[in-house]
């Protein structure tokens, strides 16, 4: 009863790149290139069903150009046991710089990670 779930970018003028499910300070990433163009969804992250209840926020890195700007949602975010879903980050998202512990841990796990397309 694992939980499935993808990110979708709606905005405008930038992709997302490192995208990442946070649980209680550990990303969960999806498999494949890390960057979601606007209009794309990334492949399915598989969550344990051992998370059903707790809130979860996404990680995500709004990349113009040479640009990076490192950014998570609140953690308000749960899922049920089983759930498939998809999770939309647009221009009206509120996301907030994150705390480094979070982003150390993402920038571990990007690491072994395929480079990213551009």
């Amino acid at each position: 009863m694992e939980i499935l779930v993808a990110i979708r970018s709606r905005v405008d003028g930038a992709s997302l790149e490192n995208v990442c499910i946070v649980v209680g300070g550990v990303p969960h990433a999806p498999q494949g290139a890390a960057l979601i163009n606007p209009g794309d969804t990334s492949s399915m992250i598989e969550l344990p069903p051992e998370i059903a209840g707790t809130k979860t926020a996404v990680y995500f890195e709004l990349a113009m150009g040479d640009q990076r700007i490192p950014l998570i949602t609140d953690a308000v975010f749960d899922f049920t046991p089983g759930a498939v879903c998809v999770l939309t980050i647009t221009d009206q998202t509120r996301a907030h710089n994150p705390p480094i512990e979070v982003e150390g841990a993402v920038a571990r796990l990007t690491r072994s990670r395929p480079p990213v397309r551009k």
